[in-house]
């Protein structure tokens, strides 16, 4: 395992290092796995950590992700995110949360890198929903609020992308989350 996780954080710092950031690493055994800290040229906190727990891999990041891969792809990086340089793989953990009406299928998905954005994005959503509600009310009896509380949502739960992003959406999916943090899946 130990293994697992110094190859993949070398992969991330040979990213990191073509993209013109310094970046150091430092293995931790924790209780059933490794983690390998991948740090900044300041080295005072790290970057990212690469976790590998009983054979799975994930990866926290430190700072805001969309700024990470921001950075990334103005470098210019070819094939950044894609399975060969282990960004972002079927394997990755992603976070997920869904919005509906009440007895209504979805009307919004979001799937991004870290579980406070995911929240953050899929409540930016439900307001903007209930604000277009209430907008277009032609009674004008009822409140944001009052269609806020009409509006559902699953909470955010973190998986791997391969269980969200069919073979056919997966590069979209990975592009996305490289370019901006977050991938909202098209709704059937």
């Amino acid at each position: 395992m130990a293994d697992k996780a110094h190859e993949q954080a070398e992969v991330l710092g040979d990213v990191f290092l073509e993209a013109g950031l310094d970046v150091g690493t430092h293995l931790v055994r924790t209780k059933g796995g490794f983690i390998m800290q991948i740090y900044g040229s300041t080295g005072d906190n790290p970057i990212a950590s690469v976790r590998v727990l009983d054979g799975d891999v994930s990866i926290d990041w430190a700072l805001d992700p969309s700024e990470i891969f921001g950075v990334l792809h103005k470098a210019r990086i070819p094939n950044v995110g894609q399975p060969a340089h282990g960004i972002i793989t079927p394997e990755t953990v992603v976070y997920s949360a869904a919005a509906w009406w009440r007895d209504s299928d979805p009307f919004t998905s979001v799937v991004a890198l870290d579980k406070k954005r995911a929240e953050d994005l899929i409540e930016e959503s439900m307001q903007e929903e209930a604000d277009r509600a209430a907008d277009s009310d032609d009674e004008g009896g009822r409140t944001v609020e009052d269609f806020l509380d009409d509006i559902r949502w699953s909470g955010v739960h973190a998986e791997k992308l391969g269980t969200l992003a069919p073979d056919d959406e997966f590069e979209k999916a990975a592009d996305a989350l490289i370019e901006d943090g977050y991938w909202r899946p098209e709704l059937p």
